[in-house]
C-alpha cells in the first residue's frame, strides 16, 4: 500500500520523466570475489575502528536460513563482556569472560570447554552491586595471549592454548580503588601496547568520600608496564569515565585515538560541587 501511494504521487507531480527510447541491454554481473575476514574476532566490534563487520565463507543471504543452534555451553554467570575468538593449534577457539568472574575457552566445533580461569567478584561501594568481568578482552595473536580485566582491577594474560597467566603479570590498573572503579570499556591493542579505560560503577565515591578517576592507560606489552596516563579531567578524584563497552577506537593508521568522556565531578572557584 505504501509503495502504491508514492508511485501515484510520483505520478501526479508528473515526476516521471519522459521514456527515453529503446535501452540497450545490460551488461551481465560480475562476480566479485572477496577474501574472507571471519577466521577471528580479537576485540570488541571485531577490528579496530569498532565496524563490528566480516566478511564469511560459510554464511550470505542465501545460506542464511539454513543457521541452526550447533551448541550451548554452561557459564557461571550472565554475559557484559562479548565473546572473542582465534584460532589455536589450527581449530578455533571462543572465549568468554563473565561477570561470575570467570574466563572460558571453548571449543568452537564442539563447544566443549578447554580451560576455565577464576579472575574474581568485587562487592562495590554505595550498593552499586557485585561485578566480575564487564571488559571485552583482546587476543594477542602474536603472543599467544588472552588480555582481559575484571573488577578486582589486576590486567591478566592468559596462555589462549592453557590458560596459564603469563610471565610478568598481572599488572594493578584499578586494583587499590577496585571498589569504586571499572574497567566496562574493552581492551585495544595498538602496536605493542594495549590501551584500557576506567570509569566507576555507578559514581559512588569510596568510605573517604573520593569519587572515581575516569582515564585512559596505555601498557607495554614488550616491558609489560604501565607506561602512559591520559586524565580527561584534570585532578585526583573527578570521575570524567569512559563508559562506553567499545572502549577506545582507532584510526586505522594507529595515529589517533577516540573515545567519549562520560561525566565530570569538580568544584569551581566558590567550593560549589558542578556535576556535568
Amino acid at each position: 500500500m505504501l509503495l502504491a501511494a508514492l508511485l501515484t504521487a510520483t505520478v501526479a507531480r508528473g515526476a516521471i520523466p519522459p521514456d527515453p527510447g529503446p535501452r540497450k541491454p545490460p551488461k551481465p554481473a560480475t562476480q566479485t570475489t572477496t577474501t574472507p575476514t571471519d577466521g577471528a574476532w580479537l576485540s570488541y566490534g571485531a577490528d579496530d575502528q569498532l565496524t563490528n563487520h566480516v566478511t564469511s565463507a560459510a554464511i550470505d543471504a542465501r545460506s542464511t536460513p539454513t543457521l541452526g543452534l550447533r551448541w550451548a555451553g554452561t557459564l557461571d554467570g550472565w554475559m557484559a563482556a562479548s565473546p572473542v575468538a582465534a584460532p589455536v593449534d589450527g581449530a578455533m577457539v571462543v572465549y568468554a569472560a563473565t561477570e561470575g568472574g570467570s574466563v572460558f575457552a571453548f571449543d568452537a566445533a564442539k563447544g566443549t570447554v578447554l580451560w576455565q580461569r577464576y579472575l574474581g567478584i568485587v562487592e562495590t561501594t554505595g550498593d552499586c552491586g557485585t561485578w566480575g568481568i564487564s571488559s571485552t578482552p583482546a587476543i594477542d595473536v602474536q603472543r599467544g595471549l588472552l588480555y582481559v580485566i575484571g573488577a578486582t582491577g589486576l590486567l591478566h594474560a592468559l596462555d589462549l592454548k592453557t590458560g596459564e597467566e603469563a610471565a610478568g603479570f598481572p599488572l594493578q590498573i584499578t586494583f587499590e580503588r577496585n571498589r569504586v572503579e571499572y574497567v566496562w570499556g574493552g581492551l585495544r591493542m595498538v602496536g605493542d601496547r594495549l590501551f584500557l579505560v576506567v570509569a566507576s560503577y555507578c559514581d559512588k565515591p569510596d568510605d573517604a568520600g573520593i569519587a572515581a578517576e575516569g582515564r585512559i592507560v596505555s601498557v607495554d606489552l614488550t616491558t609489560r608496564a604501565v607506561t602512559n596516563v591520559w586524565d580527561p579531567v584534570p585532578g585526583p578524584g573527578n570521575l570524567g569515565s569512559i563508559w562506553g563497552y567499545g572502549g577506545l577506537s582507532v584510526e586505522p593508521d594507529g595515529t589517533s585515538l577516540y573515545t567519549g568522556v562520560g561525566n565530570a565531578s569538580v568544584r569551581d572557584e566558590k567550593g560549589t560541587l558542578v556535576d556535568d
